[in-house]
C-alpha cells in the first residue's frame, strides 16, 4: 500500500502545476473567494502530493496492478477534492459539489452549474468547470500512453501480465513533458478554428476546452443550439473527430505526412463507419414522425435531416457530449444507436470515453480466429494477427478473454446501476434510464433529463462512481477494490 500511496503523490504533484492557472484567472478577475478555494486545492494536490512522493517505495519497480490501483484511487480522490470550489462558492450541497467536480474531471457535460443572475460567463467557477475537462483529457492521455510505453502494449492489452513492470510515475512524467506541447498546439488550432466563426471571446474558450478533451461543457442550458451556428457545428464535428483519433497518430500525419500509417488504423476506419451508418440510420428515423420542433424550427429539408444526424452522431460517437437539438421525437431505435456510440467510444490513446475501438476490434478478430481454429486440421497452429502483429494461441486467448472481460463488466456496470435507478425512480421509463446510465459510464453526459440536480443523494452518487469508473475503463476501478479488500482481510 505504501507504494501505491506514493505513486499518487507523483501524480498529486503533476496535478498542482496546472491549479496555478486558474489560481492566477481567480486573482485576474478579483474572484477572491474562487481564489481561496483554488488555493486550497493547490495545498492539498501540492503539499500531500511532495509527502506522499517522498515515501519508500519497497520495490525497485511498481507492479502494473499496483500503478493501476493508484491511477484508480488519485482519479477518485482528484475528482472529489476538484468539487471543492462548487460547494464553497455556490449553495450546492457535498453530494453536488463532488458530482460536478467529477464530470469536470472525467471529461463528462453533466453538469449542475449553470448562468444565473449570480454567476455571470465570466466567472472563474466556468473556466474552472471547463478547465478541468482540458486537464483530464491532458492527464488520462498521458497515464494511457505512459502505461502503453511501460509494457508495450496498450493499457488493458497487458494489464494482468505481472511479469512485466514498470516505474510509473517516473513513465508518466516524462510521457506528459512531451505530450504537453502537442495538446497545446492542439488546443490552439481548435481555439483559432472556433474564433473563425464569430464567437465571443469567453465563449470561445469554453468551446475550446470542451471539444479538445471531448468535454462537451456550456454553461448555457441549450448547449451549442444557443448559437444556432451551421458552419460552428462543422466546426466542432472536425475538433471532436480528431480528439478521438489515437493523439500519436494523429500528429504523425500531422506534422510527418505520413498518410500510409493514418490509411492503415483501422480505429479510424471503424471510428468513420459507426458515425456515417449511424448518421444515415437517424437521419431515416427522423422522417416518418419528423416536426419542426425537432429541429428547433427548421423547415423540413435534406439539410436539417443531415446537420442534426450527423452532429449528434460524431458527438454520441466521440463521447463529447455536444447537442444541437432536443432528443423530443426521437425514436426509440435513434436512441439505441446513440446510445451503442457513447458505450463503445472513440479510438484507444485518444481523449474519448466509452470502451474504445481497439477493444471492439479485438473481439471481433478474437472471434474470427476461434472459427478459423474450428475448422483449421488438429495439429495446425493457427496465430491471431492484430495491428500487424503475429500473437500465439496462448496470448491470444488471454488478450481475448481479457477484453471481453472489460466488456461484459461494462455492461454488468450498467445493468446494475440501471436497476438502482430504476429503483429510485420507479415512475420513469426504462431506456430514458439505461441511455443516462450509459452516458455517465461512457463519461459523454448526453441525458434525457433524469441527470438533475434534484436526484436523491443516492442517484447522485451512482452517477459519480459510473464516471469515475467508466473513464478508467472499469478495469483499474476493479483492481483498486480487489487490492483494499485484500489489504482489509490481509
Amino acid at each position: 500500500m505504501i507504494t501505491i500511496l506514493s505513486d499518487v503523490g507523483g501524480l498529486y504533484k503533476i496535478i498542482s502545476f496546472f491549479i496555478l492557472i486558474p489560481l492566477g484567472v481567480s486573482l485576474y478577475t478579483h474572484d477572491w473567494i474562487g481564489g481561496s478555494a483554488f488555493l486550497l486545492i493547490l495545498l492539498y494536490f501540492g503539499v500531500l502530493g511532495h509527502i506522499l512522493d517522498k515515501l519508500p517505495q519497497y520495490r525497485e519497480y511498481t507492479k502494473l496492478s499496483s500503478a493501476l490501483a493508484s491511477i484508480a484511487l488519485a482519479w477518485l480522490t482528484s475528482g472529489i477534492v476538484f468539487g471543492i470550489p462548487y460547494y464553497i462558492c455556490t449553495e450546492m450541497t457535498v453530494s453536488q459539489s463532488v458530482f460536478e467536480g467529477m464530470a469536470g474531471w472525467t471529461r463528462t457535460s453533466f453538469s449542475f452549474l449553470q448562468l444565473t443572475e449570480q454567476i455571470d460567463l465570466s466567472s472563474s467557477l466556468f473556466f474552472w468547470r471547463a478547465y478541468t475537462q482540458w486537464i483530464g483529457g491532458l492527464a488520462m492521455l498521458s497515464v494511457f500512453i505512459s502505461l502503453m510505453k511501460g509494457v508495450q502494449y496498450s493499457l488493458f492489452h497487458q494489464s494482468m501480465h505481472e511479469r512485466h513492470k514498470e516505474h510509473i510515475i517516473t513513465s508518466l512524467q516524462s510521457v506528459i513533458r512531451k505530450i504537453i506541447p502537442y495538446y497545446l498546439i492542439f488546443s490552439v488550432i481548435a481555439w483559432c478554428m472556433i474564433l473563425a466563426n464569430h464567437v465571443p471571446l469567453l465563449d470561445s474558450i469554453y468551446l475550446m476546452l470542451s471539444s479538445v478533451s471531448t468535454g462537451g461543457f456550456i454553461p448555457y442550458p441549450d448547449n451549442i443550439m444557443y448559437y444556432n451556428n451551421a458552419s460552428l457545428e462543422i466546426t466542432l464535428i472536425c475538433i471532436m473527430i480528431a480528439a478521438a483519433l489515437p493523439l500519436p497518430l494523429f500528429f504523425t500525419l500531422f506534422f510527418q505526412r505520413d498518410i500510409a500509417a493514418f490509411v492503415r488504423e483501422k480505429q479510424i476506419f471503424l471510428l468513420f463507419f459507426f458515425i456515417l451508418s449511424c448518421t444515415l440510420i437517424i437521419a431515416c428515423g427522423m422522417i416518418p414522425g419528423f416536426t419542426t420542433e425537432l429541429l428547433n424550427g427548421d423547415p423540413f429539408h435534406f439539410w436539417s435531416l443531415i446537420r442534426y444526424s450527423l452532429f449528434m452522431s460524431v458527438s454520441a460517437a466521440t463521447t463529447t457530449g455536444f447537442w444541437n437539438t432536443n432528443f423530443e421525437g426521437w425514436s426509440d431505435v435513434n436512441l439505441i444507436f446513440i446510445m451503442l456510440l457513447m458505450f463503445i467510444g472513440g479510438s484507444a490513446m485518444s481523449m474519448t470515453g466509452g470502451i474504445k475501438l481497439r477493444r471492439v476490434l479485438l473481439w471481433f478478430a478474437g472471434v474470427n480466429w476461434w472459427v478459423r481454429q474450428i475448422f483449421a486440421p488438429s495439429h495446425a497452429v493457427v496465430p491471431l494477427f492484430f495491428e500487424g502483429q503475429k500473437i500465439g494461441s496462448n496470448e491470444a486467448n488471454l488478450e481475448i478473454s481479457k477484453s471481453t472481460i472489460v466488456i461484459v463488466s461494462s455492461t454488468l456496470l450498467i445493468g446494475v446501476f440501471t436497476f438502482l435507478f430504476m429503483h429510485m425512480h420507479p415512475d420513469a421509463d426504462v431506456l430514458p434510464i439505461i441511455f443516462d446510465v450509459t452516458s455517465a459510464f461512457a463519461t459523454s453526459g448526453l441525458s434525457l433529463s433524469h441527470v438533475t440536480p434534484d436526484m436523491p443523494i443516492i442517484s447522485i452518487w451512482c452517477i459519480i462512481i459510473l464516471m469515475w469508473a467508466g473513464s478508467l475503463e472499469v478495469f483499474p476501478a476493479i483492481i483498486l477494490f480487489v487490492v483494499l479488500f485484500r489489504r482489509k482481510n490481509g
